[in-house]
């Protein structure tokens, strides 16, 4: 196991580095975030998570956000990112993954905008800013996990 993740500590962040991915993980009052570079769909993105972790990323204020973000490898060149903000259908509200109760939202200006009306999923930039999309497109994604 040892010649398969090598660990190190630097600013609030430990990353694993392993044979196939660097995996940055960044912790806030609530949530230890997993960064997983691999692009995937959001359904695909929530399994993998559930899996492996708790869940895609559930984001309780500004300052959960922000360390979130911090997650994201410096040479990650995508645009977007999943996280576990969802909607059933085009007019439902929108939820968390984990069926939490946060409030939090960050949505760029015009978003969500739901164009084509079929976009159910949420991802955000690593500005900021959450933008809604088809749930089939490849994105990577981050987790967490609600126990240390």
């Amino acid at each position: 196991l040892s010649s398969m993740f090598s660990l190190a500590a630097q600013n609030n962040r430990v990353c694993v580095f392993s044979s196939s991915a660097l995996i940055a993980l960044a912790s806030s009052q609530t949530h230890v975030f997993y960064f997983v570079p691999v692009e995937m769909s959001w359904l695909d993105a929530q399994a993998h998570c559930r899996q492996h972790y708790t869940d895609l990323a559930t984001i309780d204020d500004q300052k959960d956000y922000e360390e979130l973000l911090k997650t994201v490898n410096a040479d990650f060149k995508g645009e977007w990112i999943w996280t576990g903000l969802y909607r059933t259908s085009a007019t439902a509200p929108w939820t968390w993954s984990d069926q939490s109760q946060s409030t939090f939202r960050s949505w760029a200006d015009g978003q969500p905008n739901n164009h084509g009306g079929t976009q159910l999923c949420a991802g955000t930039s690593l500005t900021g800013a959450f933008n809604d999309a088809d749930c089939y497109m490849q994105y990577a994604a981050v987790c967490y996990n609600s126990e240390y």
